[in-house]
């Protein structure tokens, strides 16, 4: 099971990502440029879920934004934003590709 969140703001926004976090699904396992540490735990890759409804409700209609993908993104891969808003560039760059992998997969673009 991934690593609770342990800052007291994030931790109501991790749990409902995660609630289903025990039986979930890894679609995709994308190691990280270098290990982060959040919460007292050692990251060393993002393992993402198939996106499903639940992670597309955060995505708006129109004018979709870097942190749009950073919070769909994080959602998919089960971490609390404070990790997110660790990640480097590489893994940031990562991160939105995936989302967009699977946003295009959705849209037929993309197999």
């Amino acid at each position: 099971m991934p690593p609770q969140a342990t800052d007291p703001k994030e931790l109501q926004t991790h749990e409902a990502r995660c609630a289903d976090a025990a039986a979930r699904d890894v679609a995709l396992t994308v190691p990280l440029s270098k290990p982060i540490e959040h919460g007292g735990t050692t990251y060393t890759q993002l393992d993402y879920q198939p996106m499903t409804g639940r992670h597309l409700r955060e995505m708006p209609t129109s004018g979709m934004t870097i942190g749009h993908l950073l919070n769909i993104g994080g959602s998919m891969a089960c971490i609390p934003d404070g990790l997110v808003d660790k990640l480097p560039p590489e893994d940031v760059r990562n991160l939105t590709d995936v989302v967009n992998a699977f946003l295009l997969r959705i849209q037929g673009i993309a197999d």
